[in-house]
């Protein structure tokens, strides 16, 4: 059985290479391809949406074309680093979970779906993506925020 210790550890070397993907896909570049970034979120197994209204979750995203059009939506290479304003008002979230990776010696995950990020999206083009202990704001585009904020 997995110590706590362990289990931490494999959280929070999971956020960091989430980070890490995100903060390259954030510096665009005219070598940057953020496709491998969306990749990588890709692999979320479920997306709940939560409206700010209800606090509810008001739909659950499992199915792999409703999780790739989703993941194409962040449109991720326009991503830049930002500071919230502070009218901004929150219209809800997008949990992403996942299974465990496999681990050497383990023939299957135990299908029990963790919780791996949360963004928060806003009225204005910002989100908030919290992983454990961190945040980070980004400014997003007119129009992803107007693509995301059609979920709820």
């Amino acid at each position: 059985k997995k110590t706590e210790r362990e289990t931490d550890m494999r959280k929070i070397l999971f956020i960091l290479a989430v980070l890490c993907f995100l903060m390259c896909g954030c510096q665009k570049n005219e070598n940057s391809d953020a496709s491998e970034y969306q990749d990588e979120l890709s692999k979320a197994q479920e997306i709940t949406v939560v409206s700010e209204d209800t606090s509810k979750i008001t739909r659950t995203i499992t199915k792999d074309k409703d999780l790739k059009k989703f993941v194409n939506a962040l449109d991720l290479e326009h991503w830049k680093l930002g500071e919230l304003p502070d009218d901004a008002k929150k219209t809800g979230t997008f949990g992403f979970s996942q299974e465990e990776t496999i681990k050497f010696g383990e023939t299957k995950p135990d299908e029990k779906l963790y919780d791996v990020c949360e963004i928060t999206m806003y009225d204005e083009p910002y989100i908030d993506l919290e992983m454990g202990d961190i945040h980070m704001v980004f400014q997003i585009t007119e129009q992803t925020a107007n693509d995301l904020n059609d979920y709820f």
